[in-house]
């Protein structure tokens, strides 16, 4: 069909197929700039939780152990290494959720664009960012998961050790 048309009515093509393709990118940027952003900030509350979670759970359990003797403070504030190790993951899962981000960007940034539909192709840069992108995911969530599974921990230390005190029974009503 294409050999039928006169060569202004392919260069009328080629210019319609042009703008398409500069609609197509447009459009392709748009979503990347909207997707890194609701990503940004869905990852980032996510991770936000967890640190405040089990910063809370430690200054909460610090401000008990304060009105304790120094003998049962001492095992109560062993059990605050849970919340701890929880802020600590959670850091971690920050910084995999920052990761993930660059490596969507970097993924989308590298791939071709051509006057040619589909118009955006992969390249193996690309595709190398994407596996990249997805194990940051993976940390991501993985390191946000263990921040709520080390607060839960923490949180029956914290029970147990507070039950288990000898100051606290010997001073509860009978």
């Amino acid at each position: 069909m294409s050999d039928d048309l006169t060569p202004k009515e392919k260069k009328l093509a080629y210019e319609n197929n042009k703008l398409q393709a500069e609609r197509t990118f447009d459009q392709h940027n748009k979503f990347i700039d909207h997707l890194n952003q609701a990503t940004i900030d869905s990852g980032m509350l996510a991770i936000r939780s967890a640190l405040l979670i089990n910063g809370g759970a430690a200054i909460a359990t610090l401000a008990y152990v304060g009105k304790l003797d120094i003998k049962d403070a001492a095992s109560v504030i062993e059990s605050i290494s849970w919340f701890a190790w929880g802020v600590a993951i959670a850091a971690i899962g920050t910084a995999s959720a920052y990761m993930a981000n660059f490596s969507q960007v970097r993924e989308e940034t590298s791939k071709e664009k051509t006057w040619k539909h589909p118009y955006i192709l992969s390249t193996k840069i690309s595709k190398r960012w994407l596996y990249c992108m997805n194990i940051f995911i993976s940390s991501a969530i993985l390191a946000g998961a263990a921040s709520i599974i080390l607060f839960i921990f923490g949180m029956y230390d914290v029970k147990d050790t507070i039950s288990s005190l000898d100051t606290i029974t010997k001073k509860l009503p009978i």
